[in-house]
């Protein structure tokens, strides 16, 4: 799901480039997800559009009726050119995640509903008082582009948990993982090992090697909101991420605050990538869920009504 949401992000991009209004459509039936019944467009169910940072709702829809629009399935402008996904692209600079959390803010924002629903959550796994560590490892089908994120061991991953938590004086460790058995080993060994764990309820695919997102037993819809839920909750409820190879916590990085720390598992320990020059000792970021700023669109109406004419020019993905 979040190889789609580098495409978006990269169209948001391309659009504002251009001065142009974007509608990001997830309904496709070829998709390995679904929006659930009442919302058909998956991006729908979680965001707004970036369209309505700039243009009102009934201006808007009288486009999109109208067929004033241009509609694009160009995948060649995939936000952030790979960094961070796969080994062979290396990690993000720190400039690089300035301008992907900067476009986040300017064209991202959640359904109300979802919000909601996710600050519960946020509350019930992440609460406490803690600094949580967010972790996340990525294996399934990721051999193809990634082979690194299989050489590490379970010793290997436990011992950098231990360390991470330890610079950054996390007492609390949000485990993300798309490996049942390895999420269930891990627990087990991190709780041993003095740390608070928590873990998201996803829905995983069982059988050795089958990434969940092609498992075709699993709900489509269920799939697609546990890895947003576990994504967000990464990037705005934990102190800093350490991190495999991936979409998702390439993600969450964009997601997340300025001045939140992450690391992989193959940068030295005392890398803290914050955005500001400081010891991984001294990485001080507020964590907690929020419930302003880039969440909410907040635009004046003034700004609306300027930027409104220049729909009909839209870019739809």
């Amino acid at each position: 799901l979040f190889s789609m949401f580098s495409l978006a992000l990269g169209h948001a991009l391309t659009c504002e480039q251009h001065g142009w209004a974007l509608i990001v459509d997830w309904s496709g039936q070829d998709l390995l997800y679904r929006g659930p019944p009442e919302e058909p467009n998956l991006w729908a169910a979680f965001f707004r559009q970036p369209a309505e940072f700039s243009v009102p709702a009934s201006v808007l829809a009288s486009a999109l009726r109208q067929g004033r629009f241009v509609e694009t399935e160009k995948h060649e402008v995939v936000f952030g050119a790979f960094r961070g996904v796969a080994d062979g692209y290396g990690g993000i600079p720190l400039q690089l995640a300035e301008q992907g959390r900067a476009l986040v803010r300017r064209t991202v924002a959640l359904q109300d509903a979802f919000l909601e629903k996710l600050s519960g959550v946020a509350e019930w796994l992440l609460g406490g008082g803690r600094r949580w560590l967010a972790v996340h490892i990525r294996r399934g089908d990721k051999a193809i582009e990634s082979l690194a994120n299989f050489a590490l061991g379970d010793d290997d991953l436990v011992t950098r948990i231990l360390a991470q938590s330890m610079a950054w004086r996390c007492s609390g460790v949000f485990l993300c993982t798309d490996d049942a058995r390895l999420k269930d080993r891990l627990t087990a060994r991190l709780s041993s090992g003095g740390l608070a764990v928590s873990v998201y309820p996803s829905t995983l695919s069982v059988a050795s090697g089958q990434a969940t997102h092609f498992d075709e037993t699993l709900d489509k819809y269920k799939k697609a909101e546990d890895v947003v839920m576990e994504t967000l909750l990464m990037a705005r409820a934990c102190h800093g991420l350490l991190s495999t190879f991936s979409n998702v916590s390439a993600a969450a990085v964009y997601l997340s605050p300025q001045g939140y720390p992450y690391s992989s598992f193959w940068d030295p320990l005392e890398t803290c990538m914050s955005g500001q020059n400081l010891g991984p000792s001294s990485c001080e970021v507020a964590c907690g869920m929020e419930t302003g700023g880039w969440w909410h669109i907040g635009a004046a109406s003034a700004e609306i009504e300027a930027a409104s004419p220049q729909l009909a020019a839209g870019c739809a993905w």
